[in-house]
């Protein structure tokens, strides 16, 4: 059998002592060796990987599928084109990877260590001196790397991300003028004025129109007619109003005039006219984290300070809320030993819902100002991964517990051995 981390840094295997500059050494590279990875951390690793991305895929596709039926709806009613829907889509991905990140490592680390619990390999690994601290250093270095992957995605890419669906929803508004075109109601799309009446007959079209565009150098442009309808290209980036038997009436900036009769006409309508999006970062939610300290002493013009700490304590907490998860969920997994209950996830579950409703509730007082945003949110923070660690201290002295095990420690290894040579 090898020697495990925790053998006789003194001592070759052999039985020979090692040299004096080997010994000074020996607790520096022993301290090394049980922190890098072997064959066991790369077996918990295999363990925790299926579960993670089945996980994390599953739960992106629910949370995406939720919101593409209200966003295939939104599209529809505007009559824009399939494309929009992915768009969308793909701008709420941040926000709901930052959801889904901490819920697939929980699963990860329970699914892995209820199996190690289940076939009796956690007492095995007990029984060669790795207790559950050390076996739990694979799932910790992972949510390590999942902490940090949660800041870049809370930090920089949500924000980004919501300017990004909110600049698709203004564009899909503005895409199809159709739904706009009210009868009986003028319509302004910048410098563009329209006003239609329903078409008679079967309903298809438009009826009689009056159009007005006044451009950037004075001039004027006016169109009236008996009927229209409107065309749009199939990728819904162009759209033109063809006229029938209309006037047309060109004013330049000099004062003169032009009136063409005609009639059929297809008048191509300038998208730039419709206007733009408000530049990103008037809202609060749009503010990376950098621009959110900025903004502590001064807001948003929509905003006020205590929407501001509200959301930076919040997005905070939540990226942070990753380093709790194999804190709770290995305890939650050991729990039942060999037996097959589902009470644990259960209670991993509501704690998680139970977390994250009270961080809704505690943000939303702290954006009306009637608690703290810090002292709030931080304190259910440290609440939870306090429980989180209490709950898997008091796992780790129940299952191969012993403090020393994450340091070489000699002498227990070997009274250990002559126990076992014994019995």
């Amino acid at each position: 059998m090898p020697p495990t981390y925790g053998c006789n840094p003194g001592v070759a295997r052999g039985g020979a002592p090692f040299p004096p500059a080997t010994r000074r050494l020996a607790a520096p590279m022993a301290l090394y060796l049980a922190l890098v990875m072997t064959r066991t951390d790369r077996y918990i690793l295999a363990l925790m990987a299926p579960p993670f991305f089945a996980s994390l895929l599953g739960a992106m596709a629910l949370l995406l599928l939720e919101r593409m039926l209200r966003v295939i709806a939104l599209v529809g009613e505007n009559n824009g084109a399939i494309a929009y829907v992915f768009d969308l889509l793909a701008s709420l991905m941040p926000h709901y990877l930052g959801l889904a990140l901490p819920a697939a490592l929980f699963i990860a680390c329970y699914v892995a260590f209820r199996r190690l619990a289940q076939t009796s390999e956690l007492a095995a690994f007990a029984s060669l001196g790795r207790g559950l601290g050390r076996l739990a250093l694979p799932a910790i270095a992972v949510t390590l790397v999942i902490a940090i992957l949660s800041i870049i995605v809370h930090s920089h890419l949500q924000p980004y991300g919501r300017y990004a669906y909110r600049t698709g929803k203004f564009l899909l508004a503005n895409a199809s003028i159709a739904q706009a075109l009210e009868a009986g109601a003028f319509v302004a799309f910048g410098d563009i004025t329209l006003l239609t009446e329903p078409s008679g007959g079967d309903g298809a079209g438009l009826g009689r129109i009056f159009v007005h565009e006044r451009k950037e150098d004075g001039a004027s442009r006016t169109i009236t007619a008996t009927g229209a309808a409107l065309l749009e290209s199939h990728d819904g980036d162009r759209t033109a109003i063809a006229f029938e038997r209309g006037v047309m009436v060109d004013a330049p900036a000099n004062g003169d005039r032009a009136v063409i009769e005609f009639d059929s006409f297809d008048w191509p309508v300038d998208r730039s006219a419709l206007g733009n999006l408000r530049p990103r970062g008037l809202s609060e939610a749009e503010l990376t984290w950098p621009e959110l300290i900025e903004a502590f002493e001064t807001p948003p013009p929509n905003s006020t300070p205590e929407r501001v700490a509200a959301e930076f304590h919040a997005r905070v907490v939540r990226a942070l809320s990753a380093l709790a998860m194999p804190f709770l969920a290995i305890p939650l997994a050991v729990a039942g030993g060999r037996t097959r209950t589902a009470a644990p996830v259960v209670i991993g579950v509501v704690c998680l819902l139970f977390y994250v409703q009270s961080l809704q509730v505690a943000e939303g007082l702290a954006n009306l100002g009637r608690i703290p945003a810090g002292l709030s949110l931080w304190g259910l923070f440290a609440l939870f991964a306090g429980g989180s660690a209490a709950l898997f201290w008091r796992a780790w002295r129940g299952v191969g517990f012993e403090a020393a095990l994450w340091l070489p420690r000699p002498k227990a290894l070997r009274r250990r051995r002559k126990q076992a040579a014994l019995s």
